[in-house]
């Protein structure tokens, strides 16, 4: 079987790139057309296996690498069963779960029978250190191959999530998602129903670069002061986008505005929402009233029908 496909209109290689472990990831790497008539003769590109484009369907037992001409993601697990005891493993599993033993051999067996259930999110929490933990996270790994990923704090706070959207288990080791916003976007990725990918040097839809940027920062600020509605003046969002070194202008923002949201500005006072502590040295969420030609944001447009990231 070749290693190279078209999925969609663009070509693609199937590769194993080496890791630091000294193990593989299978990963699927674009590949121009014209290098690949470069290497293969334009009579290859017939007989390449065509896709219309790509779904994620996990299933671990009737496993289907393509449904309905689509690229199905989720990976095939490579593992020959054997009918038998496992006394280590269940020695190490009653070590992790302790007197929660028969929910966590619950929710691995949820989690293999039925990957499409949603499941609480499982947290292993120790403030003790050679617990386990990672041990665990390993040995899901090995079972589920390349359908988990071991992510890094800063991974859930990237809007890029190519490299990990389609994975049917995504684990964190060692934990530092200390703001609230973290807490609420990871509950958010643990309940939706569709989920829309990004990767870089690529934009979603038929949006600019700097439009999908806007919709990153809207979204955060929901998250962070989990209100139902924003306002923000194109001088505002230009300021948070400076922030985050985007270089455009306010006209640019207001053009997009306009254009891709379909909003237009509203002359006269609103609310700007900041983080402050109060008298308890508790982080709360207070305002200041500003005036200027604002745009109205409502969150059911950003957060509840899909998530972002």
């Amino acid at each position: 079987m070749s290693d190279f496909k078209r999925i969609g209109t663009d070509y693609y290689k199937v590769c194993n790139v080496p890791l630091m472990s000294r193990d593989f990831v299978k990963t699927l790497i674009k590949w121009s057309k014209g290098e690949i008539i470069t290497d293969k003769g334009k009579d290859f590109l017939q007989t390449i296996k065509k896709y219309d484009g790509f779904i994620t369907i996990p299933d671990n037992q009737n496993y289907k690498q393509e449904i309905n001409s689509f690229y199905n993601e989720y990976e095939k697990i490579e593992h020959k069963f054997i009918n038998g005891e496992f006394p280590a493993t269940e020695q190490f599993l009653r070590h992790i779960f302790k007197e929660q033993y028969n929910l966590g051999l619950d929710y691995l067996t949820i989690l293999w029978q039925k990957p499409t259930q949603i499941l609480p999110i499982l947290c292993l929490v120790s403030d003790k250190r050679n617990t386990g933990k990672t041990s665990f996270l390993n040995w899901l790994k090995l079972i589920f191959q390349g359908n988990m990923t071991i992510n890094k704090n800063e991974d859930f706070r990237s809007r890029f999530n190519s490299d990990w959207s389609s994975k049917l288990i995504i684990a964190i080791d060692e934990v530092l998602l200390d703001r609230r916003e973290d807490s609420e976007r990871i509950k958010n990725l643990s309940t939706a129903s569709s989920y829309k990918t990004e990767s870089k040097g690529k934009v979603k839809g038929n949006k600019t670069y700097l439009s999908q940027e806007i919709k990153e920062i809207l979204i955060d600020e929901f998250i962070r002061y989990n209100v139902t509605e924003l306002k923000f003046t194109a001088t505002d969002l230009l300021e948070k986008l400076k922030e985050g070194s985007i270089r455009t202008t306010r006209f640019n923002v207001s053009k997009i505005l306009k254009n891709d949201y379909n909003l237009e500005p509203v002359n006269g006072s609103y609310k700007r929402y900041f983080l402050s502590l109060n008298t308890l040295q508790k982080t709360i969420v207070d305002f200041e009233i500003k005036k200027g030609r604002y745009f109205e944001f409502l969150k059911k447009d950003f957060i509840e029908n899909n998530v972002d990231s």
